[in-house]
Order: C-alpha cells, then structure tokens, then sequence
C-alpha cells in the first residue's frame, strides 16, 4: 500500500517536475527571445523586417538623426509588436499606418531637453526662430507638437522642416499684405539701403516712422491654405458632422496625433507677388504743374543750403489724398462746379494716435512764425545790398547769399512747410543763417539780432512742432539705468541733438561714456539716480525683498562714500579696486575681494543653472502635464528678479547681504526644482 502511494506521488512529481520544466523552459526562450528582439529593434535594419520602409531608412540614414536609434524616437515597445503581429496575421493591420513621436521623446535628457527654453536659432533666409515661443504656448489656439513642424513631408529629408507648415499658421486668416503674428516676427528688424522705383529706401526708418510692410509689399502670398472636405473624405467616409468645429479638429489631428498640417490644408506660398508702384496716385494727372512746390516740399528735395530731407510722410508712400480728404467746391462757370480736397486734421488720427491733430495746427501756427520772422530780416539784408553797392563794394557772396535767403523763404511759404515740417525748419534757419554772413559781409560791425528758439538750433523743432505735444515716457530704462527724459529736457534744457541723430528719427547717438562726461564732473552728483541696483545692495535696502530690517554694508555704516573707492573720471578694473582696499586696509583686504568676487561667480552659476531647469520644468508642466503653475511661477519671478539685482547691482558693494539674498534664490529655486523635477528631467 506504502509501495503503491510512493509511486503515485513519484508520477505525479515526475509529471509537474516536466510540466515546471517546459514551463521555465518556454519562460526563459520568451526571456531571452524579447531580449535578443529589444536589442536587435536598437538597430534601425531590423525594422526593414517588416516595414516597408526603405525610402524612410535611406534618408534617416543620411540626416542628422542616422546615430539616433528607431526606437528611441518611435515608441514600440513588445507588447505593441506583438499586438502587430496579430493584426498582421489576422489580416486587420492598417495599410496605411502612421506613427506619433510624443514631445517628451524629443525632449528626454542627452536629446533636445533645452528646446523649450527661449532661445534664437536661424532658420531659412536667417530667419531667427524660438522653439519656445511655438512649443511652450498654445499658438492661435492650438497646441503644437514638435511633429508639427519636424514632419516627413519633405522628399528624401527626415523629419525636416518645411516652411510651407510656417505660410499656413502665419498667413491663413491674415488680412491682405499681412500675416498673424507681424513681418518683423520672422525677418526681424530691416537694416540697409535699398532701390525702388528709383527712391532709395531706409527700410529701417520706415519702420520706425510707423509704416507697416504692406504699404509697398501689397501682396505677398499665394493661395489661402483652406481645407477642401476632399481631404477629410480620404480618411473618414461621411465623418463630417465636426467639419466646422476647428477647435475640436485641431486638437484630435495635431495635438493628439500629430497629423501633418499639409495633409489636410492647401499650401500657401509666400514670397513678392505684388509691389505698390511709386507714388501711384498722382496730382499731375489732374493738376499738371500747379503743386510743384508743394511736391518737392513734400518729397523733400529742390532747396538751397539744406541736403534733401523727404517728408516722412512721402517715405511712407502716403499721397496727398492721404491727408486731403475734405471736398471743397469752387463755384465758377463750370455747370457742375470744380472740386478741390482740403487737408482734413481727422485724416492724421486715422493712421497714428489721438493728439496728432493738433499738430497740424501747431505746424501752421509756427511756420508763419518762422516766416514773419524771416520776412523783414530778408528785406533789410536787401536793402543794405542795394546801398552797399552804390558805393563800390564788391558783394557777389553776399547777393548770392541773400538771392538763396529769399529763394528759401518762398520755397517755405510756396510749398507750404506743413508739408514737410523738419525740412521746412532746417530751410528757415538756413536762410536765417545766410543773411547773417551777408550782412557781416556787408557791415563789418553787424550784431545779429536775437532769434525765436526754432531758428536758434538744428534740433529746437523736435520739441516744439512735436514733442511738446506727443510725449516720450517721463523715465525709461537706459544703458540698465531709469532715465529721467523729462528731467533732461524741460529741466537742465538739453537739446535733442545732444543724444539723438539729427538725420535719422528717434535714433539715439549717445553712450554712457557720454553720459559720463556730464555727470562725472560733479563730485557731489547723487549716484543712486543713475545707480541705483548698487545703491540698493550698498545700503542694504533692495525693493521687494521680504526682510524686516536693513542690512547696509560695513562700508555704508562707516560713511564711506563711492567716489571714496570708485574714481569717477575715469573706467577701472578690478586691481585698480583692490588697490584702494589695499591702501585703506591691508594685502590681506585685496585677497577678501577676490574671494567675494569668486563665491559670487560660483554662487551666480549655480543659479543661472537652477534657472534654465526651472523654467524648463515649468513649461513641461503647464504644457504637457496641464498643471497650474501660477504661484510657483511668482515665487520664481521674485527670485529671478532678486538675481537679477545683484548681477546689476555687482555683489560686491554688499558681500553678506548678497550672498543671502542669493542664498534664499538658490532655497526658492530648489523648491521649485524638487516639485518639479521628474517632469524637468523627462
């Protein structure tokens, strides 16, 4: 019985031991089968296997990505190739499979992780393009992928970028001449010089005087970049209930799964297809020779003394009936009357702001200023030339100059100087100026009289037929300086010109080492108005900072003031400071400040690490995890702004206070670093 029971337990065991033994068996062949197949998929060849894909692999193997791996992009993993596997075999696999590269893919550390940091690359035709400006925010309602743009639809080019995704975001919807998000947005500021229709163009200056592109680039694309339900029926069959419904599209096609855009929509092609012809209105069509004067005044050329200056306005491309837009009838024989179009101060407000209507009135007003001025000044150096000359003098100069004077004078009053006010000031001082050399010519003990302040200086009309009316901001930030700009003019009575180009509108000429020259000389001159991050950390007081009391430097509490240390005549270095430590202090003091200064650069560049990660970070989580950031961001926006101070501010003129404050923006930045940190790191 005992012989029998071991014999059944011994089959049974002899059963299970082959049945555990083919098990483990199969275990360990599916193991090492799924090894061999995930380390054979790290080589792009082996998908050959069963993708048709040999165009796709030749240009992979040709661009920049041929020492990236399939698989580190394309996410397949096993269980997806054996869910392929089946459908293939069950005969239901798409013919037409699309695969979906996630952002975090491109993203992933050793890859593209900065991406999402701001920062300009050039694109085509040295366009400077942001990867985060399109992947950090949603664009025109959509959330981009980076596949939207890195698509396969360039022939023989992985994932390479065409601009024709660019014209379709940019230009679908855009009024005519325009595009969404503005020219300069992709071609940036316009430098240089260039020809058309015989004018020579200052693109740079035309843009500054407010003129947009399409005022000379009418037309600058082709198609509309619609999307013809066609397209909708290659892939859904009679799906178009949500045709209309962009958002909902949009967000199942590119934000989901990444479908290219010139899948669905028509291209549109961008470049010049329509130039505005020159001044294509024309008053000589109806008015043969009767506003030349008026016409060169306008286009800033035919004076005597003065280099051509043209109107801003004709730079512009704006004819006259630009501004002449009020009818006017004169009666006279005519059965239906001749109409004439008077300038209308509603016209300027139509373009620019409120408050350019006035100026029209101020220009009128100063210019008959200017000329009543001129008049009997003009008359005198006449009459003086006709009685100089009864008496033997030679006077060719003088009556050249005069004949100019007046040439000027009716040229102003003729072409009417509203037409060209800067040019119409610089033609009536220089006649203002001619008569004066004619009449020392003439009269050796001439004493010129007195002038009103337009005809004292090139650059007293910015203020008065302008400025006075259209104000620049009180303060702005110059050379990291608050720029008191009222202060300047109304208060010391700066003259424009003495920091501004005269021949080129708003552009400023001046350095700091300008400024210097003016604000150096007075030893008693209050630095914080100009330095005032420095005066911030010197005393310990910096706007902001959660700190219940001051923390002023040693220096400060011992009274030590900045030209005690800084020679303000003149730039110094770092050995021209440690000099002055030295010889108030010790050797020793000099050696202290070069450790602050490399504690300080350490500190910096630990945190301007700390910085690229966060913001990193933060994107990633607003973007791809729809997390809400807002109070993390304001704690890293203070941060950032305490930094930024001190970078300003130069650590130094407050060692300890700096270091705490940069002690606290390294704690804040970790915070927000730790919370953040799988999402920075993916």
């Amino acid at each position: 019985m005992v012989n029998s029971i071991k014999k059944v337990g011994k089959g049974i065991w002899e059963r299970k031991r082959k049945i555990i033994l083919i098990i483990s068996g199969i275990l360990v062949f599916a193991v090492a089968l799924n090894i061999f197949v995930f380390y054979r998929t790290k080589n792009p060849q082996f998908c050959l296997n069963c993708h048709y894909m040999k165009p796709y692999y030749d240009q992979w193997a040709t661009s920049s990505h041929k020492n990236v791996a399939c698989m580190k992009c394309h996410e397949y993993n096993s269980s997806k190739m054996l869910l392929s596997t089946i459908k293939y075999f069950a005969n239901s696999y798409n013919p037409r499979p699309r695969t979906e590269i996630p952002n975090s893919n491109c993203l992933q550390s050793g890859c593209h992780e900065k991406r999402l940091l701001p920062g300009k690359i050039k694109f085509k035709r040295k366009i400077d393009f942001d990867h985060s400006q399109h992947l950090a925010n949603i664009v025109r309602g959509k959330m981009l992928r980076c596949t939207s743009c890195h698509s396969q639809i360039v022939q023989g080019r992985h994932i390479d970028v065409t601009a024709e995704v660019c014209y379709i975001c940019h230009f679908k919807g855009a009024t005519r001449g325009e595009t969404i998000t503005g020219c300069p947005s992709c071609h940036g500021q316009p430098k240089g010089v260039v020809e058309h229709g015989g004018f020579m163009v200052d693109l740079a200056q035309y843009l500054k005087t407010g003129v947009k592109c399409n005022k000379c680039h009418v037309d600058v694309i082709k198609g509309e970049g619609s999307v013809p339900k066609e397209k909708c029926y290659s892939c859904h069959v009679e799906r178009m209930e949500k045709y209309e419904d962009h958002q909902f599209i949009h967000n199942n096609h590119v934000t989901k799964h990444a479908i290219d855009c010139v899948s669905c929509h028509l291209t549109i092609e961008h470049k010049n297809v329509k130039m505005v012809k020159t001044l294509e209105v024309s008053c000589e069509g109806c008015h043969s020779k009767l506003h030349s004067a008026q016409k060169e005044m306008y286009m800033g050329a035919a004076g005597r003394g003065v280099e051509n200056t043209p109107s801003r306005m004709f730079a512009a491309q704006v004819a006259c009936d630009g501004c002449h837009t009020q009818i006017e009838t004169v009666k006279g024989t005519h059965i239906l009357g001749d109409k004439s179009f008077k300038a209308d101060r509603r016209s300027c407000v139509a373009c620019h702001t409120t408050g350019y209507d006035e100026m029209l009135n101020v220009w009128g007003s100063e210019i008959n200023k200017i000329l009543n001025e001129l008049n009997p000044r003009i008359s005198l150096a006449s009459e003086t030339y006709n009685s100089s000359r009864k008496n033997g003098m030679n006077l060719s100069k003088a009556k050249s100059l005069i004949e100019d004077a007046k040439y000027n004078y009716r040229f102003v009053a003729e072409g009417r100087g509203v037409h060209n006010i800067e040019y119409a000031a610089k033609l009536a001082k220089a006649s203002n100026d001619m008569i004066d050399e004619a009449m020392k010519l003439m009269k050796k003990d001439f004493n010129p009289p007195d002038r009103s302040e337009i005809l004292k200086f090139s650059d007293s009309y910015c203020n008065i037929m302008c400025h006075k009316l259209i104000r620049t901001k009180d303060k702005f930030e110059f050379q990291d300086v608050d720029f008191p700009h009222k202060y300047h003019i109304d208060d010391i009575g700066l003259e424009c010109g003495q920091c501004h180009s005269l021949k080129i509108h708003k552009k400023t000429v001046i350095d700091k080492q300008g400024c210097v020259k003016c604000h150096h000389e007075d030893k008693n001159a209050r630095c914080s108005r100009c330095h005032s991050f420095q005066n911030q950390l010197y005393y310990g007081n910096i706007n902001g900072y959660k700190k219940k009391e001051r923390f002023p430097s040693l220096m400060a509490q011992g009274g030590i003031k900045c030209i005690e240390c800084h020679d303000i005549g003149k730039a110094h270095s770092i050995e021209f400071m440690k000099g002055k430590c030295i010889g108030c202090h010790s050797k020793e003091y000099g050696k202290m400040l070069d450790d602050w200064i490399l504690k300080l650069n350490k500190a910096i560049g630990e945190i301007k690490s700390l910085i690229d990660k966060d913001e990193l970070a933060l994107i990633f989580a607003k973007r791809e995890m729809s997390r809400d950031i807002t109070a993390d961001k304001k704690l890293f926006d203070e941060a950032l702004k305490n930094y930024s101070i001190i970078l300003k501010g130069k650590g130094v003129h407050n060692f300890e206070y700096s270091e705490e404050i940069l002690n606290q923006v390294r704690a804040t930045l970790n915070q927000i670093w730790k919370k953040y940190e799988v999402m920075g790191k993916s």
